[in-house]
């Protein structure tokens, strides 16, 4: 025993399981584990594990930790606001209104309304379009890969294809830059905040 620490012996009882180190007249016990007062008193199970490229053992130690359990929702997910500035989306977001307006009577007041209803609906929306933007973002990615892929099948691996491919690679490069810098502007403003 260290000053605090108990020797934490994992093969108790079962000398085979021990583990020593081996030259070529003797065998030396090498591997020890010390652990706290606290922590040995915490033990619940363990086991030894042989481990890959090594004669050593690996050792799985089971604490019990008094730890409150996060329970983790579905989270939050930022809004993409160039969304709002596509005049597409503008006119979808126009005739959504009108047909939530027309739920307005259904509502004992304005604000249980904006609350219960239009709240949910515009957040139901903007997770749409923000769907079919990734999709559609996927998809022109995967179309420009394939497309390498042709050209590469078809043409060979030779010189003359190359201004094709160099013109493929920055159109995925393009795609992949704009979400890249709505990423770096949100991380910004939250530096800047």
């Amino acid at each position: 025993m260290v000053r605090g620490f108990k020797l934490l012996d994992s093969w108790q009882g079962d000398p085979s399981r021990k583990a020593y180190t081996h030259s070529a007249s003797e065998a030396t016990k090498i591997d020890r584990i010390y652990l706290s007062q606290e922590l040995f008193a915490r033990k619940l199970s363990m086991e030894a594990v042989v481990a890959t490229f090594t004669d050593h053992l690996a050792v799985c130690l089971l604490l019990n930790i008094d730890v409150p359990i996060l329970r983790r929702g579905r989270g939050l997910r930022k809004l993409n606001n160039t969304i709002l500035t596509e005049n597409q989306c503008k006119e979808a977001i126009r005739t959504q209104w009108e047909q939530w307006k027309k739920k307005k009577p259904h509502f004992p007041d304005i604000n249980i309304w904006w609350d219960r209803y239009c709240k949910k609906k515009i957040r139901q929306f903007l997770q749409k379009e923000q769907a079919e933007r990734r999709r559609d973002q996927r998809n022109m990615d995967n179309y420009y890969h394939e497309c390498i892929y042709d050209v590469l099948r078809h043409t060979g691996n030779n010189g003359a294809n190359l201004p094709t491919l160099n013109r493929l690679k920055a159109k995925i490069v393009n795609l992949h830059s704009d979400k890249l810098k709505t990423i770096l502007i949100d991380e910004e403003a939250e530096r800047l905040e």
